[in-house]
């Protein structure tokens, strides 16, 4: 019932940002936006997965388009806790319909999973962002590293021959 009452709140939220968006179009522009929606529909996440929970996105969005400080209470991990940390946002990924948000810390720029964020308050304080900073660049380079950094393991899987597509159409196209 959760993920039902999840996906609603989704729907809704695109509805309301879609109506939004064309009501600030000019009239000419507007007809075009809508012949594209008609054609053209984005469905992120893979099969059998659904969408993270993104209670802040709003939030975090117009921090990085208005250049804002914000504070957050973040959740590293199931077992690592929760910390307190103020972010510059820097910009807003979505990965395989997985939200993050880059960010300027004190000490470095990070990668923060917008579903994992507890608590988001925006500050008084603005921010410069980085000369020269692009985002896809960093975003490229943020994930080869990761990927690189992910333990492998080899699975050997027996089945009858037959059923070799099903199981290639289940697992994906690594498989």
């Amino acid at each position: 019932e959760g993920d039902q009452h999840r996906c609603v709140f989704v729907r809704t939220v695109v509805a309301a940002a879609r109506l939004k968006v064309m009501a600030a179009l000019p009239p000419e522009l507007r007809t075009r936006a809508g012949r594209v929606a008609e054609r053209f529909h984005l469905d992120a996440p893979g099969w059998f997965q659904s969408s993270d929970e993104v209670v802040h996105l709003e939030l975090l969005a117009g921090a990085v388009w208005e250049a804002q400080r914000v504070q957050i209470t973040y959740q590293r991990g199931e077992r690592a806790g929760a910390v307190e940390r103020t972010i510059e946002p820097l910009g807003l990924v979505l990965k395989g319909g997985v939200w993050y948000v880059v960010a300027r810390t004190s000490d470095s720029i990070r990668t923060y999973r917008v579903s994992r964020v507890l608590e988001a308050a925006l500050l008084a304080e603005r921010f410069v962002r980085p000369d020269g900073f692009d985002l896809a660049a960093h975003w490229e380079e943020s994930r080869t590293a990761y990927e690189r950094g992910v333990q492998r393991i080899d699975v050997l899987v027996r089945l009858p021959a037959d059923q070799l597509s099903h199981f290639g159409d289940a697992a994906g196209d690594r498989a």
